[in-house]
């Protein structure tokens, strides 16, 4: 049964797997208040965030799925975890959907800010011994004797941040991948808006944070400032986006771990894996 344990790798969403997600975010906000609200505009949200999490839209970080399927290879039993600080409902809706855009599938239970600790700080933090168990439940194996002493050189961890306070021998942190998806939210927002206080509301606070424009003012005037603010912010995100053009975090990765045939993942290996890419 020991020969059978399976490799782990535990990864984060935002800036490891995925790119800024921010304007997904807001898709979902305003979805929310359209079915709180009763009102039409769902499906149109749903097909935004769809188109934005296939893999041809780039917010979805390039040869991620060339990953896993060559680790699922050399190591035929592994198991992907998601492990993430946002919140549950988001990383529920957003990882169904990068799943079935992707034609990939993550390992249940998927981690989440609940899953998280809070720090003194008032950051997020991440702890391995937190979800150990359901990791170890999950993959039928959390009744063998002395499994955690056993299982710990087959947990690989991937962050691009340096969230967790343990099991730091084997977390590499990578490269931030921070690619921006812009979507012109208005898009997605009835024209009687002003009729629901919640979402008019959340409108102002689109605006106020620059991510919206105004939309007030006679018509000709909104389309040149519309112009405007459209062609700014795309040329702040094409130079944020030029920067992650030709990421290859996840090809250099897994060509590293095939190439030195790395079969457990400790302080050593890890440092190796480092320095190599």
């Amino acid at each position: 049964m020991v020969d059978n344990i399976p490799h782990i790798f535990i990864l984060d969403l935002d800036g490891t797997i995925i790119g800024d997600c921010s304007y997904q975010c807001e898709i979902f906000n305003i979805q929310n208040i359209l079915i709180k609200n009763k009102i039409n505009g769902i499906n149109d949200c749903n097909k935004s965030l769809k188109e934005c999490y296939q893999s041809c839209s780039k917010l979805i970080r390039p040869d991620f799925k060339y990953f896993m399927n060559n680790m699922s290879a050399i190591y035929p039993n592994c198991l992907f975890f998601i492990y993430t600080a946002s919140e549950k409902s988001w990383a529920f809706k957003e990882i169904a959907i990068i799943e079935k855009e992707n034609n990939i599938k993550f390992n249940r239970p998927l981690f989440t800010r609940e899953n998280c600790i809070k720090g003194s700080d008032g950051g997020m933090y991440k702890s391995v011994e937190k979800v150990l168990p359901a990791i170890l439940k999950s993959a039928k194996i959390n009744k063998i004797k002395n499994i955690k002493t056993i299982i710990k050189p087959k947990i690989f961890i991937i962050d691009n941040n340096p969230t967790f306070i343990d099991y730091t021998d084997n977390l590499l942190i990578c490269p931030t991948y921070d690619y921006i998806k812009f979507n012109n939210l208005w898009d997605l927002i009835p024209d009687n808006y002003s009729d629901i206080k919640e979402l008019k509301n959340y409108i102002s606070s689109l605006i106020s944070e620059k991510k919206a424009h105004a939309n007030k003012g006679k018509k000709d005037k909104i389309m040149e400032k519309t112009h405007k603010w459209l062609y700014k912010k795309y040329k702040m995100i094409n130079k944020i986006n030029s920067k992650y053009e030709n990421d290859i975090f996840w090809k250099n990765l897994t060509n590293i771990i095939i190439k030195n045939k790395i079969a457990i993942f400790n302080k050593k290996n890890i440092v190796m894996i480092r320095k190599l890419l």
